[in-house]
């Protein structure tokens, strides 16, 4: 359960370690233990706009990584969590309470979150057009200004890398984490995202990320779900969609360990394009000019011409030659056989 929180007295004594943290821009905080050992530091970063809330960061570093140590990457993980209290005792869990925190860990990656609340539509369908969320009163695009500012810092100040971001979000988390990459998307390389209520447009500057949604055929943005990944799909994004039978808005370990499976995926081709270029993860003091981490074509054959075909709502799973045992309305092209396999029911 990805919001499962520790009993009363852990609890109590998490959030006495962060209640000392100032507000603004400014203050080094000081970090704190979680559960098992990894080092979390916190700040808050004040909205420009008065009438918009504080925006608290947490940054978990891996096992055995001091704050302003130096990590492999940059995992980020939305959730729907509005007050500061909840979650520093989320981010304060032990790593094998969350398959991410695990893979996090695992690849020695920072692991950022910062509290969330509504700040667009969350109607039918999607929430109009890019440009009026662009707007500079829109309270989206304040929030967005806000993360940068945190991203900035991070980069500054704790030798954050400035690019080939990994970015996870679900409900609120994930209509938050798609509108950031969608505002930010030279700083991503993948993005998943879980049972979204609302979507804003994809734009053709998000194409070089690879894309990952995931939803339940009762999920109120079911249908907003197809009509971005149709939009994504004719703007040529590498992108899959995998909607759940029976399921509703929820998590849930298949779509979990499809997560980690799909962002495995996605750092084994990081890793080639860094030997392919000699790395290319930008200097953490160039945040605002970094350029776009993007793998090179001969690492998105498998997208282009995949080997797998999977059928987005039963499951289904057939090599490329058997691809048309899916009907062509529900196909959906896998790249990779640790996908495959966790799509649903592979059949070799």
């Amino acid at each position: 359960m990805k919001y499962f929180f520790l009993a009363a007295l852990i609890l109590g004594a998490v959030i006495a370690g962060f209640t000392n943290l100032a507000v603004g821009d400014e203050t080094d905080p000081p970090p704190v233990v979680s559960s098992d050992g990894n080092k979390i530091i916190s700040f808050d970063i004040v909205n420009e706009t008065p009438n918009l809330p504080v925006m608290t960061f947490f940054v978990r570093y891996p096992k055995g990584i001091d704050p302003k140590g130096q990590v492999d990457g940059v995992f980020q993980y939305v959730t729907c969590l509005t007050k500061k209290d909840n979650l520093a005792a989320w981010i304060s869990r032990s790593s094998d309470q969350d398959m991410i925190f695990h893979f996090a860990d695992l690849h020695h990656l920072a692991l950022v979150t910062w509290t969330t609340d509504t700040m667009y539509s969350i109607s039918d369908s999607f929430t109009t057009e890019s440009s009026e969320e662009s707007e500079p009163s829109n309270p989206m695009e304040q929030s967005f200004r806000t993360w940068k500012r945190a991203m900035n810092r991070l980069s500054h100040d704790y030798s954050f890398p400035s690019n080939g971001y990994l970015i996870y979000g679900s409900s609120r988390g994930g209509q938050w984490a798609h509108r950031i990459v969608l505002r930010a998307p030279d700083k991503f390389l993948a993005v998943h995202i879980h049972i979204n209520s609302s979507f804003q447009e994809p734009t053709p500057e998000a194409s070089h990320c690879l894309w990952l949604l995931t939803t339940g055929e009762l999920e109120h943005g079911m249908a907003a779900a197809k009509i971005f990944y149709q939009k994504a799909l004719a703007l040529n994004y590498p992108i899959m969609l995998r909607i759940y039978p029976g399921k509703g808005h929820e998590d849930f370990p298949e779509e979990q360990q499809l997560d980690v499976a799909f962002f495995e995926y996605v750092l084994k081709l990081r890793d080639e394009e860094n030997k392919l270029t000699a790395g290319r993860l930008d200097a953490p003091s160039s945040f605002a000019d970094a350029s776009p981490f993007v793998l090179d074509d001969s690492l998105m054959a498998d997208f282009q011409k995949p080997h797998f075909y999977g059928d987005m709502l039963n499951g289904d799973v057939y090599s490329a030659a058997h691809a048309d045992l899916v009907p062509d309305s529900q196909r959906v092209g896998i790249p990779d056989l640790g996908i495959a396999k966790l799509w649903g029911y592979f059949h070799p």
